[in-house]
């Protein structure tokens, strides 16, 4: 399907936007290489990136909202917002706030673990740290030039220095460990809810989102993060594992199983199965079938 993307204008900072299909919110479309801007922002629209975000503030006054929470923004203030989180600026006034993105596909191999939450600093929580101020200030006015007089090699070495500011952010405030936990704290419930009750046929991407007031994108984002997989392998991992345990205890059609399990087609049941254990229900069955004849026979 082509996808049609407005093109740029005051609403977005960079590049022309997709609007959701929940009609909500917009999605800016990523680039491949680091986009860095010294100037005012786009205002009063919800959005994300494919790519990781950081905003300082440079003067003025703003009100940024990230995903549900919304902070007062005054020169000084930072916020980091993970790729596929929801946020906004709204301004009423002049203000001016250096931005940058950062492609994550590029930065991966130089920093395994991103921050995966939206994290907001003051001004004050930065000045309070001895010569803080003047190092987060120096790499941004070096993007800045780098980016202003776009001398050879100049993204490569902005792209240096904005990884510098991620690195420098997360050791002072321990920004990768409070995301940790605040994972730990959305998800476990989440993992745990699954499974015990997993053949529920309510249970989706949609469902969990919704329940704890995330954009699909974002929350798929969090919980392959946290979990290690995706929201569907780890639902269907636990379903086929019920699925086995039911077929051991007692005989049951296929299709009344793929039911109890959460599953409306038996078809996707079937796939989903093989997937995992690389033979087919039908087959499963003859194989517990076998060993109980076995057991029987010893008995």
């Amino acid at each position: 399907m082509l996808v049609e993307y407005e093109k740029s204008s005051r609403r977005f900072a960079f590049t022309g936007a997709q609007f959701s299909s929940e009609k909500t919110h917009w999605r800016e479309k990523s680039d491949n290489q680091l986009l860095y801007r010294r100037s005012q922002l786009s205002v009063g629209i919800l959005h994300w990136h494919e790519n990781f975000e950081v905003c300082k503030m440079i003067s003025g006054e703003a009100v940024f909202t990230m995903e549900d929470k919304k902070y007062k923004f005054h020169a000084g203030d930072m916020v980091i917002i993970p790729g596929k989180c929801l946020h906004m600026l709204e301004c009423d006034g002049d203000h001016l706030a250096d931005v940058f993105l950062i492609p994550l596909h590029k930065s991966r191999s130089v920093i395994t673990e991103f921050p995966a939450f939206p994290s907001y600093i003051s001004h004050e929580q930065i000045a309070n740290i001895d010569g803080l101020q003047e190092e987060i200030d120096y790499l941004f006015d070096r993007i800045n030039c780098e980016f202003s007089d776009k001398k050879s090699y100049y993204a490569s070495i902005a792209f240096a220095y904005a990884l510098n500011v991620i690195c420098v952010l997360s050791r002072n405030f321990d920004i990768q460990k409070i995301q940790r936990v605040k994972n730990a704290e959305i998800l476990e419930p989440v993992l745990n809810e699954i499974r015990s009750n997993a053949t529920n046929p309510e249970y989706s991407l949609s469902y969990f989102s919704k329940k704890l007031g995330y954009t699909r994108e974002y929350f798929s984002y969090i919980f392959k993060e946290y979990a290690g997989m995706g929201f569907k392998t780890f639902l269907d991992r636990q379903r086929i594992d019920e699925a086995k345990r039911i077929m051991i205890e007692r005989d049951i059609s296929v299709s009344e199983l793929s039911l109890i399990c959460g599953y409306n087609n038996v078809r996707t049941f079937n796939n989903r199965f093989k997937e995992f254990e690389k033979i087919n229900p039908s087959q499963f069955q003859k194989k517990v079938a076998q060993k109980h004849k076995i057991l029987d026979e010893i008995i």
